[in-house]
């Protein structure tokens, strides 16, 4: 068996990337999660017998495997960093979190499932990882190292311990020290944000013995100064409601946004006094909501920003209940109400928010900006999509978008818990969360009228903007195409039929590989990328607008604003979806996941390639055989 000389390890998002470089130029062939992945110990054997040369390899998965036979005798490297950095890292990035890598943890720490909130998860993962790592170490050679320190430093270790010959000149060595860090974004993150007790004392004492310092919370207050952006469409008698209850509660401003009103919210709104009124044409929730921050902005002087949907009646006491949430915990940029909490029937609706908040969670999907309090920042340099199918007259998916964005950007908001998730407080039957009533306003109905199809319909605005967000943000919108994608099939664009029927092959072959456990069912990730460079006719560059953010079902479609029908005469060119590139080196619009790709220009360069990809990767892959890394591509004549 071949062994390996030198192993950095520690709890993800440490440092392995930069290290695994370092040693490299220092003269340690080192791989980065080149042997050890999640895809288990077997398969690193594997790639052990089939590695010519491995002396090194830093990966945080490795640090179960270190009794094992190619890692009982290397050299460990445990690779610390501050806590505070690596839960705001874990934090910022989540595909360090996806489903696989949390099944990995899992599987050797099951207890971890009885906390319930994600940053009581991260926590307790943090410090059972280093105490595995540091009981493996306790016999063997080894050093603690914090990544923060020279990396020059961890070299002369090596050269010490006998592992290198030769130290090279400081110049000469590889000193990139960006690990894991985005200084655009702030995100912040305090022992104070975790709710279970032990889990903080724990997290507390490990950075005690690393040598951390917490620094000190911010401390809180009370100044507020909360301005309200209400965006209303056909929702007259609600927005007296909410204004009689706004009326009692801390807000500064109230900015109502008329977005197409019919219903008389016009004539009424003009006879008011003490508002701030922005009548527009309708264009979606999300712009509307854009003309009442960019109004909020105008003055400036505000601290918190409340959302408010049209159709929804506030609580009494909910502004200052949200502000009582978000003070002590700084790492927060905002705090809404799940969905699934609203009532249409206001028998059942609750009329005031309870003196606790009872519990809540970080929100993943939706930016709950239908009913939620947000810092000021939340929102600076952050706007609603308007562009696409954002910007046209529609229904949905807003709220996700912005979330994705919020994300990306590692900010965090916590949402009040539906109902079915806390059916007991303190042994009484409550039914969790808070219980607003929405109105039910016939949203679906009213999009079939202006569009003439319906939310859900093949080509209809909604399905357009849902389809939209899996294009640009695969990593948090996993759609059918789970995750990042291996395969790219790259068709160029020709005549439509011959266009639609390439797209249409690869999306039947590719949809049908399936992913084996713990994902059973999902398809095999993949993409397809239309290019489509200058010369392109209009008649191609035409359809494929109408058709790159559809399904691949349906009988209706828009087409210039038209309604188009499926019949024989055009069935042939109704495809899936698929993004766009106009550029004239296409391999510019690969994602970064696809390692094997090929342009096509007819169906038999496409089913060659499918068949191609088929040989090499059996079609029911199994989590615990990563694919080869291959860029394989058939060449553009």
């Amino acid at each position: 068996m071949r062994k390996i000389d030198v192993i950095a390890t520690g709890t993800g998002r440490c440092g392995t990337g930069m290290v695994a470089r370092l040693l490299t130029t220092a003269g340690i062939e080192t791989g980065h999660e080149d042997v050890f992945s999640y895809w288990g110990y077997l398969a690193s054997l594997e790639r052990l017998k089939v590695r010519l040369r491995v002396r090194g390899e830093s990966s945080w998965l490795a640090a179960p495997w270190l009794y094992t036979a190619p890692l009982a005798e290397a050299f460990v490297i445990h690779l610390i960093r501050h806590p505070k950095q690596v839960m705001e890292s874990w934090i910022r990035e989540p595909t360090h979190l996806s489903p696989i890598y949390w099944h990995f943890f899992e599987k050797r720490f099951p207890e971890v499932a009885e906390y319930e909130y994600p940053l009581d998860r991260y926590a307790y993962r943090y410090v059972v990882w280093n105490h595995m790592i540091e009981y493996a170490c306790e016999d063997r050679a080894h050093v603690r190292f914090d990544i923060a320190r020279d990396p020059v430093e961890l070299v002369e270790i090596l050269h010490k311990q006998g592992l290198l010959d030769t130290v090279k000149p400081r110049d000469a060595l590889y000193l990139n020290r960006k690990h894991n860090k985005h200084a655009q974004y702030q995100t912040v993150f305090h022992p104070n944000m975790l709710h279970d007790d032990g889990v903080r004392t724990m997290l507390q004492d490990i950075a005690s013995d690393y040598g951390y310092q917490w620094p000190e919370a911010p401390l809180l207050t009370k100044s507020y100064v909360v301005k309200a952006v209400i965006t209303t469409l056909d929702n007259c008698d609600v927005l007296k409601r909410q204004l009689d209850v706004l009326d009692k509660e801390p807000v500064d401003e109230i900015i109502i946004v008329n977005n197409g009103s019919h219903d008389g919210t016009m004539a009424w709104l003009n006879e008011q006094s003490g508002l701030t009124v922005i009548h527009r044409e309708n264009t979606g929730a999300g712009p509307g909501r854009n003309a009442g921050l960019n109004a909020a902005e105008c003055d400036g002087g505000y601290s918190h920003v409340l959302m408010l949907d049209g159709g929804v009646v506030p609580l009494h006491g909910g502004v200052e209940k949200m502000l009582d949430y978000l003070s002590p915990r700084p790492g927060l940029i905002g705090i809404g109400v799940e969905i699934p909490d609203m009532r249409i029937d206001e028998d059942e609706a609750w009329v005031r928010w309870p003196d606790w908040i009872e519990r809540a969670y970080q929100n993943r999907c939706l930016s709950h900006t239908g009913y939620g309090l947000f810092y000021k920042d939340a929102f600076d340099g952050f706007r609603f999509c308007e562009e696409g199918p954002f910007g046209l007259p529609g229904w949905g998916a807003d709220d996700n978008r912005m979330m994705y964005k919020w994300l990306e950007a590692g900010k965090v908001i916590h949402v009040v818990t539906c109902g079915c998730k806390l059916p007991f407080y303190k042994g009484k039957h409550v039914g969790g969360g808070v219980h607003p009533y929405r109105r039910k306003a016939g949203s679906w109905a009213r999009i079939r009228r202006q569009t003439g199809l319906s939310p859900w319909e093949y080509g209809s605005v909604y399905e357009m903007r849902c389809i939209m967000n899996q294009q640009d943000y695969p990593q948090f919108d996993l759609g059918d195409q789970r995750g990042e994608p291996w395969l790219t099939v790259v068709v160029r664009a020709g005549e439509v039929e011959e266009t639609s029927a390439m797209i249409k092959l690869a999306h039947k072959s590719l949809y049908a590989r399936k992913l084996d456990k713990p994902l059973k069912g999902y398809p095999n990730p993949y993409s397809i990328l239309l290019w489509m460079p200058d010369g392109t006719s209009d008649e191609t560059v035409r359809w494929a607008e109408a058709r790159r953010l559809c399904r691949h079902y349906g009988t209706a479609i828009t087409v210039d604003g038209k309604v188009v029908r499926c019949s024989p005469e055009n069935e042939t060119t109704w495809t899936g979806d698929f993004r766009v590139s106009r550029r004239d080196d296409w391999q510019s619009d690969l994602r970064p996941g696809a390692f094997y790709f090929g342009c096509v220009h007819n169906v038999n360069e496409t089913q060659r390639l499918l068949d191609r990809y088929n040989k090499l990767h059996p079609r029911r892959l199994k989590l615990r055989r990563k694919p080869p890394r291959l860029h394989e591509q058939i060449e553009v004549s």
